[in-house]
């Protein structure tokens, strides 16, 4: 079960919670959504794990435990952006600890990268996994198109390097797979062809990602219809928890507690934060917004995301000349013959 593990800040939602441990020696974290980057939701908050983010809280919580093993992260998500998949994986691996990633739901894109940079990798047999080249777009003149064209091509190498390594397939066979297509494999398309160590016991599927991106992703339409589904049942379980919780409040507007008193080391605290994230000109912004430390991190880095300017995979842009399959709809609905129709063709 998730803890309320500083998931809401006033400027974002971090796309990740700690998850409860049966061994003491594993340190267990869930990765919902989207890496690196943040998707602006209806209510104007932003969602996404950067690495500096991401890594900043699992040594927290490291600090504050001992005897730890192994970091085992959850994955479920629609991929994001290369350069912070591979500094979350760069960063576990510093802390001398083991890393395994768990695709629980989805691992796609950059997602998909890094589940395959850990130790180990391990898939539930209803989630699925898919690899691509990078994607992305710059402005400006012809040298500096040509030199974001090369950095691309230099990720698109690193990738198919270490999939190659991972799985023992020939880099010029990896390269095959996803040139100019999105490969898209069940858990146990996943085992087979070496992309993930084994099999864990299904834990259904769950929303990461909008129809947009799945869309965007090429995704199988019956994966897609189920990331929906969960989508509307997490929304209708929400709508009833509000329900339920404005049902027992009681409180009236005379009876309400008078707002507790911002201390001088509140104040303090905050604009030595600031002072440590490189933010000072913004300390004054936090202290009328009575924002903890903890808002004041998440809110930095949200705005660090928000203007990083990285090499990316990027979900939201499928490669040019990547239509829609029409003959998709007409298939089976099973996801192996979904996938094996799409992956038979270039899309």
């Amino acid at each position: 079960m998730k803890d309320e593990l500083k998931t809401q800040g006033i400027s974002g939602t971090f796309a990740f919670a700690f998850l409860e441990s049966q061994d003491p020696t594993v340190v267990r974290v869930a990765l919902d959504g989207p890496i690196g980057m943040r998707m602006e939701e209806a209510d104007g908050t932003f969602y996404g794990a950067t690495a500096s983010s991401f890594l900043n809280e699992v040594q927290e919580r490291l600090a504050d435990v001992e005897g730890i093993e192994t970091v085992e992260v959850d994955l479920n998500s629609p991929g994001g952006i290369f350069n912070d998949a591979v500094a979350i994986a760069t960063g576990l691996q510093s802390l001398g600890l083991r890393v395994r990633f768990r695709t629980v739901s989805l691992s796609a894109s950059a997602a998909a990268y890094l589940a395959v940079l850990g130790d180990e990798h391990l898939i539930a047999e209803d989630a699925s996994m898919m690899i691509h080249q990078a994607s992305g777009g710059v402005y400006g003149s012809a040298a500096k198109i040509r030199s974001y064209a090369e950095s691309v091509e230099q990720t698109n190498a690193t990738m198919v390097k270490r999939l190659s390594e991972k799985s023992g397939k020939d880099e010029d066979e990896i390269a095959a797979l996803i040139d100019g297509k999105d490969y898209w494999m069940t858990g146990l398309d996943a085992v087979a062809m070496g992309f993930a160590d084994g099999l864990i016991e299904p834990l259904g599927i769950t929303a990461c990602a909008t129809p947009e991106d799945l869309a965007a992703l090429n995704a199988p339409e019956e994966l897609a219809a189920k990331v929906a589904e969960a989508a509307e049942a997490e929304a209708e379980a929400e709508d009833a928890e509000d329900a339920e919780a404005d049902a027992g409040e009681t409180t009236s507007v005379e009876d309400a507690p008078e707002e507790e008193e911002f201390t001088a080391e509140q104040e303090a605290a905050v604009r030595a934060a600031c002072e440590a994230l490189e933010a000072s000109d913004r300390a004054e912004e936090f202290i009328s917004a009575r924002a903890s430390v903890a808002d004041v991190r998440r809110a930095v880095y949200a705005a660090r995301a928000k203007k990083a300017d990285a090499t990316g995979i990027d979900p939201t842009a499928p490669p040019a000349g990547s239509p829609a399959d029409p003959d998709a709809a007409s298939l089976h609905k099973s996801r192996q013959s979904v996938f094996a129709h799409l992956n038979s063709k270039k899309v």
